[in-house]
């Protein structure tokens, strides 16, 4: 069991490393976390900008496999970067839009969380900064393993189009 619990935890350090070398940023610390320390048992992971301290889902990354590892960790990555992004814009050091930095520091002040429920997830799923993360971690996954990522259909269109953008700033 101890090696499994090692390998699992390479397989997120890694997955958080190369997000944050893509993204220039410095890697949060990282705390493995009970399920019950999450708003559902079905999280697998949450970023708290305040410690810049990510808390991953123990009993999740223990039965995950490496893309759901990998794209996790790139997708909370990303939410690490737009955090600093919007830290940024008080004094205009950003990557971004500020248009769309903007957006994200307003849906993160009036977050949408999932419940876990894809039907009823559309307005978190919906949230630019969502589908930011969505596309970036999708992007990623190709990019590293040549594997498509599985996108929710009611966002398809726009994750495929950050994707796009990823293609160009990225490569």
């Amino acid at each position: 069991m101890k090696k499994r619990k090692q390998d699992v935890e390479t397989k997120v350090y890694y997955g958080i490393v190369t997000a944050c070398e893509i993204l220039r940023i410095e890697e949060p610390e990282v705390v493995f976390s009970e399920p019950n320390m999450f708003a559902t048992p079905e999280m697998t992971s949450v970023y708290n900008p305040d410690l810049n301290r990510m808390y991953i889902n123990k009993a999740w990354v223990q039965r995950a496999n490496d893309y759901e590892i990998y794209l996790t960790m790139s997708h909370e990555m990303r939410h690490v970067y737009q955090t600093i992004q919007i830290k940024g814009l008080v004094s205009n050091i950003t990557t971004v839009s500020k248009e769309r930095v903007l957006r994200w520091k307003h849906e993160f002040e009036n977050y949408a969380l999932p419940t876990g429920n894809i039907s009823q997830d559309l307005a978190y799923l919906e949230q630019d900064s969502e589908i930011d993360a969505i596309a970036f971690a999708a992007y990623l996954l190709r990019r590293e393993y040549r594997v498509h990522a599985m996108i929710p259909q009611a966002i398809i269109k726009q994750v495929s189009l950050r994707i796009e953008e990823f293609d160009d700033l990225y490569t």
